[in-house]
């Protein structure tokens, strides 16, 4: 009698492990960004995103001030595995200011190629875009790392693409420029 008790409080157990399981894999993504009931279905319209982000050192970034009238940049996010990480950020900086802007807002959808993309409003001017990790560990393998949109991702991304060297984005008033997609995880020099 002991023993079919035992088995029997294994079970439920068992059961209510699997339960939770479930549960939190339908509602939580925790590398994908956002909650999965937040993903919208290719007959939804896609939201509005939110005001870009300036990451201020040694905290998490923060909307920015009212900007200047501006574009945007829009490009699919990338990252060297199959999930892309929620603390990776897309930045741009502003070649004259020096003014940096940056977004975590992601969007869900299969118009880009990772199915995840993003957009960045930032003043008119010329820009070099990365992603970053906005939050991690100094001793990370990325930590400070930048992932430019550079010649290696306009070259394909293939072994034979050699140059590294971040390619200018020129931002125009009222204007998107698209497929600005920020994926050089592969750069070894320490140049940049």
């Amino acid at each position: 009698m002991m023993s079919s008790q035992k088995n029997a409080l294994w079970i439920f157990l068992g059961i209510a492990v699997l339960v939770v399981l479930w549960f939190l894999d339908s509602t939580y993504h925790p590398f994908a960004g956002k909650n999965q009931a937040e993903t919208p279905n290719a007959n939804q319209q896609q939201q509005t995103p939110q005001p870009a982000l300036q990451p201020s050192p040694g905290a998490s970034p923060k909307p920015s001030p009212q900007l200047p009238p501006g574009g945007m940049i829009e490009g699919a996010m990338g990252y060297p595995a199959s999930v892309i990480p929620p603390k990776v950020h897309v930045c741009a900086d502003n070649l004259a200011t020096n003014q940096t802007y940056c977004t975590d807002d992601r969007i869900m959808s299969a118009a880009y190629k990772t199915h995840v993309g993003y957009k960045l409003q930032v003043p008119a001017g010329d820009y070099y875009v990365y992603e970053i990790f906005a939050e991690i560990a100094p001793n990370h393998p990325f930590a400070g790392y930048k992932a430019y949109y550079s010649e290696f991702v306009t070259c394909g991304e293939k072994a034979g693409c050699k140059s590294h060297q971040p390619v200018k984005v020129t931002v125009k008033a009222g204007k998107t420029v698209k497929d600005i997609n920020p994926d050089d995880w592969y750069n070894t020099s320490a140049s940049l």
